[in-house]
């Protein structure tokens, strides 16, 4: 629920406030983040038999989220959500578009989640 509230908030602000273009991408891409696991969440919730968590958070040696827990008969997925627009393509770390905007992949992100969850519950593999 306090996603909800935040992104009215930011939204609200935009035309009333003098922001910078910094801060208004950042609203903007607060907003196109939470678009995107609402969107996510819908599919799941058309699915039988899984459980899933938004926003899990932890604390190992620092604070760890994951976007969403699912988990079914057979495994536990970690999922990091991103709302990108547009063509990209992935080059080293990160994911490029042709208009040579840069983005460190959420793959190495999730690779480091994963590791901190498999720790945090002690799980073997």
């Amino acid at each position: 629920m306090e996603k909800i509230k935040d992104e009215k908030y930011l939204k609200s602000i935009i035309g009333r406030a003098e922001l910078s273009d910094n801060l208004f991408n950042k609203v903007q891409n607060k907003s196109s983040g939470n678009d995107g696991e609402r969107y996510f969440n819908a599919i799941l919730n058309c699915m039988e038999h899984i459980v899933y968590i938004n926003d899990f958070q932890f604390t190992l040696n620092n604070q760890v989220q994951i976007d969403m827990l699912v988990i079914d008969d057979r495994a536990i997925y970690l999922f990091e959500i991103k709302n990108y627009k547009g063509i990209y393509y992935l080059e080293d770390t990160f994911f490029k578009n042709n208009y040579g905007n840069s983005i460190t992949s959420p793959l190495f992100k999730s690779k480091e989640q994963r590791m901190n969850f498999i720790t945090c519950v002690n799980i073997s593999r």
